[in-house]
């Protein structure tokens, strides 16, 4: 079991580094390239891109457990639907997203309390990256499909690919056009749109029920309500805890540029940690989604236990470890002597707890694959979005320092894990199969 587990895990794992590099060379260009404020610009849009993207992501993982299920079932009718209905949601999207982000930028920032001397970049890059949108979720919905069947490997390659396809056009248009925050945006989504054509180009080609057929792209019905049952509540999970993250970005804001610039740096590490979190998390859901299929409770049970303690560890020894480098980490992006200080001194408030999230996502997740949503929907609604804003508004408000607001993530991670935990043992006791 364990062997599996990491099997499908580590490309899960890497396909996030990719995705992470990709930003972090956006940061690692305007920063040496560009200055201290385009850095600012491009780290403190992170919070407003989730916060508009995530509900569709959550859709995604949807399409995820449909799919794994019908695989486990061996229900070809329901694989082939649910395939052909995610390609056709992730186009409707992705110009939704694109309409949206192009024309509520500026009004968003301006919300968050963007300084004066960040916004005009700030809002140039996030127009620019949701111009490119519907290949980003083409590529996020194309993936979703490819791994609720068991192949999570060429996505990695293709994202790999496109990794490096990014580093040349970010020198490209940064150095050799002098386009700045715009130039990195362009080569963030073009490079992820040729990951997303490779994906689709192998989903035409596959020989199983998830075929795509591009004459057959279409809402079914059936399989749609299926996907938001399971998509909705994790995208809302996640569009409102990228709320709180809005507020946690205003709140940072408010200790000035250095600031944010430091936390653009340190929440990149922060999101390499959680590309292992969001790993195991995925294969969590699949692999309980499929023995929920085939109605196995035992490797159900066998496939929580191990992911749960297989991210706990991983994730408490990345943590240590990347307090430890965080120094050099920081000079990636910039020399500047303040945004590197205080970047060390926040993430000993954030980096080593991030174990804690990858054990709340694991249990979540694993909830989802076995046919509840809304549970842990609720749950992390309460435990990490309600809580961070209650934090933030009397703790806070009260001893006003960057130590008290970043103590709120492990506070807050600690907390829903603990639920999460619980819940799940209560309704795995609860599942009943006609079969063994």
């Amino acid at each position: 079991m364990l062997g599996k587990i990491i099997a499908f895990a580590l490309p899960i794992i890497f396909s996030g580094f990719m995705q992470t590099l990709f930003n972090v060379v956006d940061m690692m260009v305007v920063g040496r390239f560009v200055g201290n404020t385009a850095l600012a610009a491009v780290g403190s849009t992170s919070s407003l891109i989730n916060l508009l993207v995530q509900l569709f992501l959550g859709i995604s993982m949807g399409v995820t457990i449909v799919v794994s299920q019908g695989y486990g079932a061996k229900d070809a009718e329901k694989m082939q639907k649910a395939s052909h209905t995610a390609i056709a949601v992730s186009c409707i999207g992705g110009v939704f997203l694109a309409v949206v982000g192009v024309g509520l930028a500026r009004t968003i920032l301006e919300l968050m309390g963007s300084p004066s001397d960040v916004i005009d970049m700030a809002t140039t890059y996030v127009r620019v990256y949701f111009a490119g949108m519907p290949l980003i979720l083409l590529y996020n919905f194309t993936s979703a499909i490819m791994r609720a069947y068991g192949d999570n490997k060429r996505p990695l390659y293709f994202l790999t690919l496109s990794g490096v396809l990014n580093v040349a056009l970010n020198l490209i248009f940064v150095l050799g056009f002098h386009m700045s925050v715009a130039g990195v945006a362009i080569a963030t989504f073009a490079s992820q749109g040729v990951a997303a054509f490779l994906n689709l180009h192998c989903l035409m080609r596959i020989e199983n029920a998830c075929r795509i057929d591009l004459k057959k792209v279409r809402i079914f019905k059936k399989e749609l309500l299926e996907i938001l049952r399971f998509g909705i509540p994790t995208g809302i999970q996640s569009t409102v805890f990228a709320v709180s993250n809005v507020l946690l970005q205003s709140a940072i804001n408010s200790f000035g540029s250095a600031t944010m610039a430091a936390h653009g740096a340190v929440n990149y590490m922060g999101n390499i940690l959680g590309n292992i979190s969001n790993g195991v998390a995925n294969t969590a859901t699949t692999a309980c989604a499929q023995n929920y299929g085939a109605q196995n409770k035992d490797r159900i049970r066998k496939s929580w236990l191990t992911c749960l303690s297989g991210v706990g560890v991983v994730e408490l020894v990345f943590g240590v470890i990347g307090v430890a480098v965080i120094p050099l980490f920081m000079l990636i992006f910039t020399e500047e002597p303040e945004t590197i200080a205080v970047g060390c001194y926040i993430a000993k408030y954030y980096i080593p707890f991030w174990f804690l999230g990858g054990i709340m996502s694991t249990s979540s997740s694993a909830l989802r694959g076995i046919g509840y949503s809304t549970v842990p929907m609720v749950v992390s609604i309460c435990g990490t979005c309600v809580l961070r804003v209650i934090w933030i508004y009397t703790v806070f408000a009260s001893f006003r320092s960057l130590g008290v607001l970043y103590s709120v993530y492990p506070v807050t991670w600690g907390f829903t894990a603990l639920v999460q935990n619980v819940l799940f043992l209560y309704f795995f006791k609860k599942l009943r199969f006609e079969k063994a």
